[in-house]
């Protein structure tokens, strides 16, 4: 890919003033981003268009993933945010006052 190439295209996905910027600071130097930024914004945009209402066969064909990895992503947000809410695992999962034997 040529340099005016990866410009136009971080223009695309970030705009005009933040490609520029991007540009300015990091010019000359190889920028390295972790997977699991990545992963993580992807993520957030899947729960973002499931709750928006967008199917998991819309999100299978524009994230490449199974419906199975799609729902195992927005559910497991939804897990911690009950978490967060209860307090508590047990909580969130109804098991308050169970005994647990290990």
């Amino acid at each position: 890919m040529e340099k005016d190439d990866v410009y136009e295209e971080l223009k695309d996905i970030v705009g005009p003033d933040a490609a520029k910027r991007l540009v300015e600071f990091y010019a000359g130097s190889n920028v390295y981003y972790p997977k699991r930024v990545v992963k993580k914004l992807r993520n957030q945009q899947i729960r973002t268009a499931n709750k928006n209402g967008a199917s998991y066969l819309d999100l299978t064909l524009m994230y490449g993933l199974s419906k199975r990895h799609l729902r195992r992503i927005v559910n497991k947000r939804s897990e911690r945010n009950e978490e967060a809410h209860s307090g508590t695992k047990e909580a969130a999962y109804g098991t308050e006052g169970i005994a647990r034997t290990e």
